[in-house]
């Protein structure tokens, strides 16, 4: 008997389909507020109590500007952004690629050009405000790793814990 050759089997588009690896797609961002947990609330409470506490402790431990090279630098090119409009270091031309911390440093100068106070008191006020900020992120990525909003404000504490969040009583990039 002779043995019939086996064509190879035809797939139907539905087939192919079904073959074909889906394609990646990203799980959408994890809002902060969610309506499941709550943790959200949470968050912006261990937010509101991280940032007085670091800004007690920054004006308390640290009163007067360091003279520190990065110091001088971002706050005389602020004060000339702020005051004349071009980028100079007192008085003089410079050229510095990295302007992000002296522009945010510019309403600060503002702030107290019309209000009056210690400069220094509102840098310390921003350089906390930014650093204790980076709880955000951090909920935000432990909350999507881990799917738990639990886990994720864990994760938020344990930032707002950590010692380098005193950086912001120093008008350094730092805490940016």
């Amino acid at each position: 008997m002779a043995k019939k050759k086996s064509k190879p089997q035809t797939k139907s588009p539905k087939s192919k389909e079904a073959e074909v690896p889906a394609a990646k797609v990203s799980a959408p961002a994890p809002e902060i507020t969610s309506a499941k947990d709550g943790s959200g609330k949470y968050l912006l409470l261990i937010f509101i109590i991280a940032f007085a506490a670091h800004l007690v402790l920054n004006i308390h431990i640290k009163t007067a500007p360091t003279v520190v090279i990065d110091e001088g630098l971002y706050t005389n090119i602020a004060r000339s952004l702020a005051f004349e409009g071009e980028l100079a270091f007192r008085g003089q031309p410079v050229n510095y690629p990295y302007l992000l911390y002296p522009m945010l440093l510019v309403p600060v100068y503002l702030l107290n050009n019309a209000l009056g106070g210690d400069v220094f008191h509102y840098i310390q006020v921003l350089g906390t405000l930014l650093a204790t900020s980076s709880l955000i992120p951090a909920y935000l990525f432990a909350k999507r790793f881990t799917g738990s909003g639990k886990k994720a404000l864990l994760s938020a504490a344990a930032v707002a814990l950590m010692p380098d969040m005193l950086m912001g009583a120093y008008a350094m990039s730092e805490s940016l």
